[in-house]
């Protein structure tokens, strides 16, 4: 006959094990599931221009062409809302694209026309170009110049992309640039700008040159190190208000491309495009993979859509799960404590 001893040794081990099973039950349906799948973003890219490869109204052009006023070029981007139209006359070249030349006061009347499509739900905006700049950004006037503005004359936001004093960055017309120096004025550079609504903190906003994301910050001179021909640029801090991608008025995404809507025949800068690439971002609740049909690199067995099932199904036997896993880690608990009295 076995002494309680005995008895002990074998039941704890059991209660032990039951314990345990209940919360590596608990434990890992937890880790499993994660809780509700986290909100996502739609990303469409509504612009998408090989400048070294242009189509103008409709038809593909010859090395060193001059594009004319009011030319139609054509828009690859797979969610486009509108080709591009031109201002003014630009010179085409197979080796680095488009050149712009604002050089004049009251005379910067070469830029690019387009549409983003409705922006006020957006939340940033990716714009990524290929470009050269050989002058300081002061080259039509000492107050700088701008790459990039959303509206058209009359209607549109203030918050832009802007160059002076060989520095490119943001603007909302607070005699500010929040952003980095050129490289250089003799190459041409792979450029992304991430401009974010003021619904984001400032540090939202990003530049990356060549691949490297760049750090920050408002560039300033005074007029002991003025940079010519440029006036000195004296601003600290941006203006939150006008840091939107939509105003009450301005939602339906026109845009100015090396101008800006304020006055696109005084605010033209100057430079060559290879490409420009514009990606609009938009908050979604879906998740952000959505279940697939097709087997992926990962697994080549059954997916959630394969057997029929979904996060919120699977998310309601997880919850069953890890319910029951507790109780029987409680129940082990329990009967443990109760045998070693």
């Amino acid at each position: 006959m076995n002494s309680p001893l005995v008895k002990e040794k074998v039941k704890r081990p059991r209660l032990r094990f039951l314990s345990a099973l209940g919360m590596s039950l608990s434990i890992g349906l937890v880790l499993s599931f994660g809780g509700t799948a986290s909100a996502g973003e739609k990303v469409s890219q509504v612009v998408n221009v090989d400048f070294t490869n242009l189509v103008v109204d409709g038809a593909e052009i010859a090395n060193g062409t001059v594009v004319a006023n009011g030319s139609t070029i054509t828009n690859e981007a797979a969610d486009k809302t509108a080709d591009l139209t031109t201002s003014g006359a630009q010179t085409f070249s197979t080796a680095d694209g488009l050149e712009f030349q604002n050089t004049a006061n009251g005379n910067t009347i070469n830029y690019l026309m387009g549409n983003l499509g409705p922006t006020s739900e957006l939340t940033t905006l990716e714009i990524l170009i290929s470009a050269k700049f050989p002058d300081t950004g002061c080259a039509a006037q000492e107050f700088g110049s701008m790459l990039f503005g959303l509206g058209t004359s009359g209607n549109y936001s203030k918050y832009n992309i802007y160059r002076h004093s060989n520095f490119i960055g943001f603007n909302t017309f607070t005699s500010e640039l929040y952003g980095v120096s050129l490289p250089d004025n003799t190459d041409f550079h792979d450029y992304k700008f991430v401009m974010a609504s003021n619904s984001l903190p400032i540090e939202s906003s990003e530049i990356w040159i060549d691949g490297v994301k760049q750090n920050l910050s408002f560039k300033n001179t005074d007029e002991g190190n003025k940079v010519g021909p440029c006036s000195a640029i004296t601003g600290t801090n941006e203006t939150l208000s006008e840091r939107l991608l939509a105003t009450e008025t301005y939602t339906n995404g026109d845009f100015m491309l090396m101008t800006h809507p304020l006055g696109a025949s005084n605010w033209g800068t100057t430079g060559t495009l290879k490409s420009v690439i514009i990606n609009t971002v938009v908050p979604t609740e879906d998740p952000v993979e959505e279940p697939t049909d097709e087997p992926t690199e990962e697994t080549d067995g059954p997916t959630l859509a394969d057997t029929g099932s979904d996060l919120d199904t699977l998310g309601l036997f997880g919850a069953v799960f890890v319910v029951s896993g507790l109780a029987l880690f409680t129940l082990g608990r329990i009967r443990l404590s109760r045998a070693r009295k």
